[in-house]
C-alpha cells in the first residue's frame, strides 16, 4: 500500500472490521427520474436499473442492522478484533478518496480572487497524516462528521462549489460499514451508487468547469 495510504479505505487501513458509529444513518439507493433515468436505461438497460432498486425495508438491496444490533456487534468486534476481508466496496471508497483529493486541489482556469486557502490546507493535512494500521481514529473521519455541503464548499475553489452536494451525498453512502449487514448488499452496490450520483450531477451541470491542467491550488511551504 506504499504511496496509496491516504486513499485506502478505512477498514483496509485499520486491517480490522470496524463499527464506525452505532448511530449511523443508512441511505437508500439513489432514485433516478425523468431524462436522467432515460439516459441510464439507454446506457445500461431497464433491467439493470431495477436490479438495484430498494424496497421500503432495504438499503442498497439489503436489510441494515438496527442500533441495538450495531451495539452488540461493536462489543463483539472490540473483544475479538476480526480481520478485514477486502471487498469491491472498499475499492469504491478508495476511488472516492482519490476523487475528493483531486477536487480539493483542482485549480480552475479562471482564477477566483480573494479565496481563503486555510480550509483547503486544513483538510489536505487530513489526507497526509493518515497512516496504515494505526490504532488511532482515521484522520479522514472529520469529512464524515462535518460532511454537509456548507462545510465542503469552504475548502473547494468557489467555482467548484456546485459539486459540494455530490460530495456530501457520496460521503453519506460511503460512510456505513456494509460488512455489518447480516446479509450484505450485492458486491457492486457502491459502484452503482457512484454511477447514479455521477450521472445525476453530469446531467445537472449544463456548463463544464474548465480546470488548469498545469497547475493546482497553492499549498503551504511548511506542509
Amino acid at each position: 500500500m506504499k504511496g496509496t495510504r491516504m486513499f485506502a479505505s478505512r477498514s483496509v487501513s485499520s486491517g480490522s472490521l470496524d463499527v464506525y458509529d452505532t448511530y449511523m444513518k443508512h441511505h437508500p439507493m439513489p432514485v433516478l427520474e425523468g431524462e436522467v433515468k432515460e439516459l441510464y436505461e439507454f446506457a445500461y438497460g431497464t433491467e439493470t436499473y431495477h436490479r438495484y432498486c430498494d424496497t421500503p425495508k432495504t438499503i442498497h438491496g439489503a436489510i441494515p442492522p438496527t442500533k441495538k444490533q450495531l451495539e452488540t456487534l461493536d462489543a463483539m468486534i472490540l473483544k475479538t478484533n476480526p480481520p478485514c476481508v477486502h471487498k469491491p466496496h472498499h475499492d469504491v471508497e478508495s476511488l472516492f478518496w482519490v476523487l475528493l483529493y483531486v477536487l480539493i486541489h483542482a485549480q480552475p482556469l479562471e482564477r477566483s480572487p480573494g479565496v481563503d486557502l486555510e480550509p483547503f490546507w486544513d483538510v489536505r493535512t487530513w489526507f497526509h497524516r493518515h497512516e496504515m494500521g494505526s490504532k488511532n481514529p482515521d484522520c479522514r473521519s472529520p469529512f464524515f462528521r462535518f460532511g454537509v455541503p456548507r462545510f465542503i464548499r469552504s475548502f473547494l475553489d468557489p467555482k467548484l462549489a456546485p459539486l459540494a452536494g455530490l460530495i456530501s451525498k457520496l460521503l453519506a453512502h460511503i460512510y456505513p460499514n456494509y460488512d455489518l449487514f447480516e446479509t450484505p448488499p450485492p458486491p457492486e452496490h457502491l459502484h452503482e451508487v457512484m454511477r447514479r450520483l455521477l450521472l445525476k450531477q453530469i446531467h445537472l451541470m449544463k456548463d463544464p468547469i474548465a480546470l488548469d491542467p498545469k497547475a493546482s491550488r497553492p499549498v503551504k511551504h511548511d506542509v
